[in-house]
């Protein structure tokens, strides 16, 4: 494996993770690529930008994981294009992509079927990259700045009605520990129109039951309060006082102490991800 090959590897491992532990794990890993990498002279440049890119991302702009992971799959999504062109069209830098390799990769999207929205988001991503590139005298023009995404079909979107909205609040379990945390989720999605990311970045010391208020830090770190409905509040409580307790034995043990900041945990007690949000409320909006 060459040192270009260990970079795609560790970026494939980067994407996957979760959690920002498993991506501390990764970037050591990262690391001892680009050590490798030093050494070939093939497509090393290309991987080392975009590994300085992600890191500039969370230290710079302080992008939050998930973040730095979309605009990382996007732009290694492209390395790996540029990677599989023949040899006297592969560029060897980013200074040596033109606008032709753009135009082929939206051309390449197109043909594996993916969408006008997908494919819009992957060029405003490049185009972010490409201007980092540029301050960084690392290319001498933006060969994405005047391409523009395939126009995408206008579609209004579907309003729930008053009863799709109660079936769905009233389908978890509540004779369950999983049903009671789930029905808390929902209530707190509905009343209050945060994000899934903000969601699942709450901690216990967020919320106040008493006031029905939220503390939600959004995008860049801006914090906001929120208020919860009567229901929001009912279902928090419960979550907190039956469920939450029995996800935080599962982890630290009947005699341990939950040092787990979290508000809202897996079963097997740690903070949910937005992944498994999105999936539980997937779940629930299918059996509605």
């Amino acid at each position: 494996m060459n040192g270009s090959q260990a970079n795609r590897v560790c970026y494939v491992h980067f994407l996957a993770c979760e959690t920002d532990t498993e991506h501390i794990q990764t970037c050591e890993a990262m690391k001892m690529a680009l050590q490798q990498a030093s050494q070939h002279r093939t497509h090393s440049e290309i991987w080392a930008r975009v590994d300085e890119y992600i890191e500039y991302l969370q230290s710079v702009k302080h992008a939050s994981f998930h973040t730095a992971r979309c605009y990382a799959n996007d732009i290694v999504q492209f390395a790996i294009f540029l990677e599989s062109l023949p040899d006297a069209l592969s560029p060897r830098s980013w200074n040596e992509v033109h606008v032709r390799h753009i135009r082929q990769f939206i051309t390449h999207l197109t043909t594996q079927g993916i969408s006008r929205r997908s494919i819009a988001r992957k060029l405003s991503s490049l185009r972010a990259f490409f201007r980092y590139l540029a301050r960084q005298r690392a290319v001498s023009v933006n060969p994405v700045a005047d391409v523009r995404a395939p126009k995408q079909p206008q579609h209004l979107p579907r309003v729930l009605e008053l009863k799709d909205v109660e079936r769905l609040l009233a389908a978890p379990n509540l004779r369950t520990f999983e049903g009671m945390r789930d029905r808390a989720i929902l209530e707190m999605l509905y009343a209050t129109g945060m994000r899934v990311g903000e969601l699942v970045s709450l901690n216990c010391n967020d919320v106040n039951l008493l006031t029905g208020e939220v503390i939600v830090t959004g995008k860049r770190n801006k914090q906001r309060i929120v208020l919860l409905g009567e229901c929001a509040i009912d279902a928090l409580r419960t979550y907190l006082e039956i469920a939450r307790p029995a996800f935080a034995t599962r982890r630290m043990g009947a005699h341990a102490t939950d040092d787990e900041p979290a508000l809202f945990l897996s079963r097997i007690g740690r903070r949910l991800t937005s992944r498994q949000v999105h999936r539980i409320v997937t779940k629930y909006a299918r059996a509605a």
